[in-house]
């Protein structure tokens, strides 16, 4: 009756517009129709449109006196732990515990024996500054404040640029992560606020902290204000109140705006009824000490993952319509929701309950200049190049597995490339790889009535058509579990179970690919790092899924050789953000978690990789999650950062030519 009542309320809804969003103005998709869906598009329209009282946001109501924010208390009390006791190769000195106040604190963050005043924004107050986003007539006349403001700040941008610590899958396209930093500053995302270090050695200390929840509470606030009255929308479109975990930032080049993106709302895939937004805060850190809000732009969808490209910001969201709805996706750059243009939208009636939308974003304007939508396509894998994005999904038809793969230019406005597809599914972004016109893509075969298997695809960028496939070239029962493509060479670990092994094949020649492969090993690596110098590492499994093991190996002839591995009884992250990789000094770091004796160890392991074998640099105590923890190598110290912990390490016993 309820869902009856919603239907009713959207007659009114443009069903020309609907009508137009037909998958058939890509030429590619032969097999779709008009989906038999589209009378219920209308339906969630109107739930997207609930929320466009938010184009009056966003006048963050600062719940702290005087305009400061202060951190939440974390579960161990610790904001920082500077120095630390140390582990192998520490130095165990400057213990600096840096604590959050309590709820009744002030604006005092208490720094070891003294007390420092927490600046946490600029002296304009969060209502005053979030006029920008709509509210009342002052916008502009804020937006110059803010420009003045930072003009009166001098900085030497070429002293305070940005330096990334993350290792990019494509050189010159930056992934969003948790940490960023310049030459000066470290920033951390760390839950519902921002904190900022200085650099300094062992002297390094947390300098401001930025709260980032109001925002979203905010936007949250609006969209209940809608729903309150109205028990029948309150229970089509439920409002989670809870935050999804993976936020993530970017930095510019000049280390003068930091860009976070963030959920307002938990989007649990498996519950349709949740409605979630997407926030893109642009904030000024020319001053790390007095940060200010620039501009706040929402997006449909759920933020899954993003990508900076020169001034261009690319974020990926994704939304899980029920059989009843499909919403159209929409953007707010402050003046509004404005839907996706019709023609940018691809319907699949088979594969329309996932719905992935790409929106790109100016980095000076901070506005959406286009987005484009496609169902049945999922972001989690997405790769993107200098100058294209690649969408996959995965599909069962005919008894056996494909991957079909989307394919979009990306420079000034969206451009549908076209489509292809090929045999087997891909393991995640890593399976693909751009490169002299080339798309190379690396799937493990599955079908009904056959083993499984690996191949390889090159795919011909001009024509679409594959130019060359090296077929089953893994032992029959083989799946792949990780790949790393670096120019001419593709890296491969496949599996059964518990034994692996890794192939290197030499793709300089498409008329003579050469293959070199390993020995039978025990174990396999999840992720693939070439570290330099012919050098390749594998972190993965070792004796068994209790242990891991960071195995070197290097190509010797016409083989693959296993030089030296490490394995310890331990837990790992999969998440290769949360790797430390240094090609120049050929380190790769970790964080691990032992039970022992019933108490659980928390590591951060960091070792150097030479023709030798691996040098072990540190193996420092450092508690954490082991897929938030993020490091760094700068003037012979280490830095490490997670969940709960900033400590900083002096490195002793690294290898030099």
């Amino acid at each position: 009756m309820k869902r009856r009542n919603l239907n009713k309320m959207l007659d009114l809804v443009d069903e020309k517009y609907v009508d137009e969003a037909n998958p058939k103005k890509f030429s590619f998709w032969d097999k779709i129709k008009k989906p038999k869906i589209i009378s219920y598009i209308a339906t969630g329209l109107c739930a997207a449109l609930l929320i466009t009282n938010i184009a009056t946001i966003i006048p963050l109501v600062n719940q702290n006196s005087g305009g400061n924010s202060t951190p939440p208390p974390s579960s161990e009390g610790d904001i920082g732990n500077i120095g630390g006791a140390g582990g192998e190769g520490g130095n165990g000195d400057g213990i600096i515990e840096v604590i959050p106040p309590d709820n009744e604190g002030g604006n005092e963050i208490y720094y070891g024996n003294s007390f420092l005043p927490n600046t946490s924004t600029p002296d304009s107050s969060y209502d005053k500054l979030l006029g920008i986003f709509g509210v009342g007539s002052d916008k502009e006349e804020i937006k110059d404040e803010l420009e003045d403001t930072a003009e009166k700040i001098e900085q030497d941008s070429s002293s305070n640029s940005s330096n990334d610590i993350t290792d990019n899958q494509v050189a010159g396209v930056v992934e969003g992560d948790l940490v960023k930093r310049t030459n000066t500053h470290i920033f951390h995302l760390r839950g519902n606020y921002l904190a900022v270090y200085d650099i300094n050695k062992d002297q390094s200390n947390l300098v401001n902290t930025f709260e980032i929840k109001y925002i979203l509470d905010y936007i949250s606030s609006k969209v209940d204000s809608v729903l309150e009255n109205d028990d029948t929308l309150k229970e089509e479109v439920d409002i989670l109140d809870s935050y999804a975990p993976n936020w993530e930032m970017l930095l510019s080049s000049d280390g003068k705006q930091l860009t976070i993106i963030a959920n307002t709302k938990d989007d649990i895939i498996w519950d349709e009824s949740k409605l979630a937004t997407s926030v893109v805060m642009f904030l000024d850190v020319t001053d790390p000490c007095k940060i200010g809000i620039k501009n706040v732009i929402t997006l449909f969808g759920n933020y899954q993952t993003s990508r900076l490209v020169d001034n261009q910001l690319l974020v990926f969201t994704n939304h899980r319509a029920s059989f009843y709805k499909l919403l159209i996706p929409q953007y707010d750059n402050g003046s509004g929701f404005v839907r996706v243009e019709a023609d940018k939208i691809c319907i699949d009636e088979e594969e329309a309950r996932e719905l992935t939308t790409i929106y790109s974003i100016d980095m000076d304007t901070h506005q959406v200049n286009d987005a484009c939508a496609y169902t049945g396509y999922t972001a989690q894998n997405a790769y993107v190049s200098r100058d294209r994005i690649y969408l996959p999904r995965m599909v069962y038809k005919n008894y056996k597995y494909y991957t079909d793969i989307a394919i979009m230019g990306y420079k000034d406005r969206f451009v549908h490339v076209g489509a292809v597809s090929v045999d087997g599914y891909i393991n995640n972004q890593y399976s693909f790889d751009e490169y002299n016109g080339m798309l190379r893509v690396v799937t493990t075969n599955r079908g009904y009535s056959t083993p499984t298997n690996a191949s390889l695809y090159c795919i011909d960028l001009l024509s679409l058509r594959v130019a060359y496939s090296l077929n089953r070239f893994a032992p029959d029962g083989e799946t792949v579990r990780s790949v790393r493509f670096d120019k001419n060479l593709a890296y491969v670990c496949t599996a059964v179970q518990l034994t692996d092994p890794v192939f290197v094949i030499d793709l300089s020649d498409l008329e003579s690919v050469k293959v070199y492969e390993s020995a039978e090993i025990y174990g396999y690596s999840t992720s693939l790092i070439n570290i330099g110098n012919d050098l390749l590492v594998g972190i993965g499994y070792g004796k068994s899924t209790s242990y891991l093991k960071i195995e070197l190996y290097k190509k010797v002839g016409d083989q693959v050789v296993s030089i030296e591995k490490y394995e310890v009884n331990a837990s790992f992250s999969h998440n290769y953000k949360s790797y430390m990789v240094n090609r120049d000094l050929g380190l790769v770091g970790l964080g691990y978690s032992q039970w022992k004796s019933g108490t659980t160890i928390e590591k951060y392991l960091v070792l150097q990789a030479t023709d030798e074998g691996f040098v072990v640099i540190g193996n420092y105590s450092f508690s954490g999650i082991n897929s938030t923890k993020r490091a760094f190598v700068l003037d012979g110290y280490i830095y490490m950062l997670s969940s709960n912990y900033f400590k900083v390490e002096k490195l002793i016993g690294l290898v030099t030519e």
